[in-house]
């Protein structure tokens, strides 16, 4: 029973004074010392880590239950128990860490700040009854608690035990009336998860217990819904509070649900802690066996672990799959199983992508194809699996062809990649079909040309480059296919409609220079120029090419044709003098000197290159090689009459021209792995074009 201050004062001045001096005095000490030893500050949603240099009180009640026993675990101390047990035993490591004054007291950065929680605590109270507040306070928390006003319960609980928990046994009603309070609506929408923390800390010290029901129900709602994708309220709860729960209910001996174990697992993994999420699916597995977990915690984990931008978190795939595997999920029949099993398979082969496990992630695809359109389902699952799955193919396809130049593993990637519906790019066909045409196989080449085609008709694939059915001519020229040339020709005029670029016209001159055509050859570059398509140094030397057929050596027009070039604004290079040479070799006075002409151009651009510091290529190279050097030295040697033998002295200085390898390889230009796929196939009909007119001189 409280009284009016100055009616007390006036009746009992004396005694009063006498009592409120040892009252206040007493009570002002307890509540300094439980405030010292006990922070009031409640835990905030976000978890700011210190350091472990400035570590203080009032730092200390800011950290979360991970980052307990993180700064405990650095020091050595034990990192087990409920949130209240690690903090108190990091308060105190923080105490002895705080540096002492000269006069011996803590430093002032190490004292708990007194706010105005203190203000209002003296009182005059009637001391007939000692138990009175104690009593009061009890019946207040019930009542609050049974109104459901759980904040008021919740601090009204914590004055009681910060007050008389030292010199009273607390009943477990209040305890229990404030918790039930607390965990109406779903823990008040989870405003309510750290102080049902706080309150489960103080019963599992005092040796309290609540029922299965409740500590599941407690843990669930702290952590959110079961949504993999999304957060949940706002700041409140959390993995933290959660975890905590779960080692207060440890003390208690009170076990977790399959299914709340599950959920605390999956959230550890879309935080980030793939490790301990990891360490709470293999208790799961090898603890807990009457039940094995469910399809979508497996899924929601690795989901949760590929969104995550933590470095190597995707790592722990495999170790995922291998738990799946020992729970008795058969990764061939997931795919079968139900829609968790198909999202296990495709953030599977998203964490393959990841970690560029190319060998991985197609065998996980190879494994959903042992049900019926069970790859299908898991590749086109969800937008980040099919682009997963379709870079998987791609590099499969590249490393075929690039690292082990495997034509027919390069087709199967690609068909296995059009019958799991994924979609593929322009480099990707381009390059299997380049393949094939390099190893000479024009039919296959010339097959997926026209599948590629079809699909693009049919709006399922991206236009094909003119550059692609240049190069399955090209591969059916070689390999005789006059019938497949023509149908690629005619799928290229309907896609393109046109009659093809320089490349194409190159094609056609190399068809005619092995016929040794030349007046054909005269006709395509005059269609070319008629055209706006301008000859390049390879129409060139093709259509020399034609002047050097056995039965019709025209080594004039050949040397005509190089004068042409010139007027072009286009220089020969070495292929083109090599092959102009190879034209002379009838050995009559006439074309000698036609080839002593030649050489002697050949001489004088070979120097003016010298002279310069600019790089070359295979087209702009004219430094005199081996094959030069071979075919001047025997046209020089063909001559007979000593007059004619005076008259070849170009010949003979180019048949003793060298040039030092160091000065060579200082003048090849460095051209990219782009670059020169690019070029291989125009340097590629260079020579395939001359290379009837070569074979005799090398001889």
């Amino acid at each position: 029973m409280k009284f009016h201050f100055s009616f007390f004062l006036l009746l009992v001045q004396p005694t009063c004074a006498w009592i409120a001096t040892s009252t206040v005095r007493s009570f002002f000490e307890s509540t300094t010392s439980r405030l010292f030893s006990e922070s009031a500050v409640s835990s905030s949603s976000s978890s700011t880590t210190p350091t472990t240099s400035s570590l203080t009180l009032d730092l200390v009640s800011k950290l979360r239950y991970r980052e307990l026993r993180e700064e405990l675990s650095q020091r050595q101390l034990p990192h087990k128990g409920t949130t209240t047990q690690l903090r108190d035993r990091l308060r105190k490591a923080a105490i002895v860490e705080c540096n002492l004054t000269e006069t011996g007291e803590l430093d002032e950065n190490c004292q708990p700040t007194v706010t105005d929680e203190l203000q209002g605590l003296i009182e005059f109270v009637d001391i007939t009854d000692p138990e009175y507040e104690y009593k009061e306070l009890i019946k207040d928390i019930l009542l609050k608690a049974e109104q459901y006003h759980w904040k008021a319960a919740t601090r009204k609980l914590k004055t009681l035990v910060r007050r008389y928990d030292a010199t009273h046994d607390l009943p477990p009603t209040v305890f229990e009336a404030t918790l039930a309070a607390c965990m109406a609506n779903r823990l008040q929408g989870a405003r309510a998860a750290e102080p049902v923390r706080k309150i489960l800390d103080e019963m599992a010290e005092r040796g309290l217990k609540v029922s299965e029901t409740a500590a599941n129900y407690c843990i669930v709602n702290a952590i959110g819904n079961d949504d993999a994708h999304s957060t949940t309220h706002q700041g409140f709860g959390g993995i933290d509070t959660a975890l905590g729960m779960q080692a207060a209910f440890e003390i208690m001996q009170v076990p977790l649900q399959l299914e709340t174990l599950e959920k605390i697992t999956v959230a550890l993994a879309k935080e980030g802690a793939v490790d301990e999420a990891m360490a709470q699916m293999k208790y799961m597995i090898t603890e807990r066996t009457e039940t094995p977990p469910s399809l979508k915690c497996f899924a929601n984990t690795a989901y949760a672990m590929v969104q995550q931008k933590v470095e190597g978190a995707a790592s722990h795939m495999p170790t995922l799959l291998g738990y799946a595997k020992a729970a008795g999920y058969d990764l061939e029949q997931l795919s079968s199983l139900n829609e968790d099993g198909i999202n296990l398979l495709g953030n599977a082969i998203v964490a393959a992508d990841q970690m560029d496990n190319v060998a991985l992630g197609l065998r996980l695809l190879t494994a959903a194809a042992t049900t019926p359109g069970g790859d299908v389902a898991v590749a086109t699952s969800h937008q980040h699996v099919r682009r997963a799955a379709t870079r998987l193919h791609q590099r499969a396809i590249s490393r075929a062809v690039q690292e082990e130049g495997q034509w027919k593993l390069a087709v199967k990637l690609l068909t296995l990649q059009l019958q799991r519906e994924l979609r593929p790019n322009v480099v990707t066909w381009r390059t299997v079909v380049t393949c094939c045409a390099k190893a000479r196989k024009s039919k296959r080449a010339t097959a997926l040309l026209l599948d590629w085609v079809q699909l693009y008709q049919n709006g399922k694939a991206e236009k094909p480059p003119l550059t692609v059915f240049n190069t399955c001519m090209n591969a059916c020229e070689i390999c005789g296919e006059e019938e497949l040339t023509l149908t690629v020709l005619d799928a290229m005029k309907n896609t393109h409609n046109t009659e093809g670029n320089l490349i194409t016209f190159n094609i056609a001159l190399k068809r005619l220079a092995k016929l040794g055509n030349h007046q054909a050859c005269e006709g395509i570059i005059v269609g070319m120029l008629q055209e706006g398509i301008e000859p390049s140094v390879v129409s060139y030397t093709t259509a020399v090419a034609a002047c050097a057929y056995r039965e019709h050596r025209q080594p004039a027009l050949a040397l005509e044709w190089l004068s042409r070039m010139r007027s072009r604004q286009v220089n020969p290079n070495v292929l083109t003098y090599n092959t102009a040479l190879s034209t002379c070799q009838d050995g009559t006075s006439e074309h000698l000197l036609l080839a002593n002409k030649m050489a002697k151009q050949m001489l004088v651009d070979a120097k003016a290159q010298l002279a310069t510091d600019g790089v070359v290529d295979e087209f702009t190279q004219v430094l005199p090689d081996a094959t030069t050097r071979f075919l001047a030295k025997q046209l020089y040697q063909t001559a007979v009459a000593p007059e004619l033998v005076e008259s070849l002295s170009s010949l003979l200085q180019l048949s003793e021209f060298e040039v030092d390898e160091a000065t060579m390889a200082a003048r090849k230009a460095s051209i990219s792995q782009e670059e020169r796929q690019a070029v291989d196939l125009e340097v590629d009909l260079e020579f395939a074009a001359t290379s009837a007119a070569h074979r005799v001189a090398e001889v």
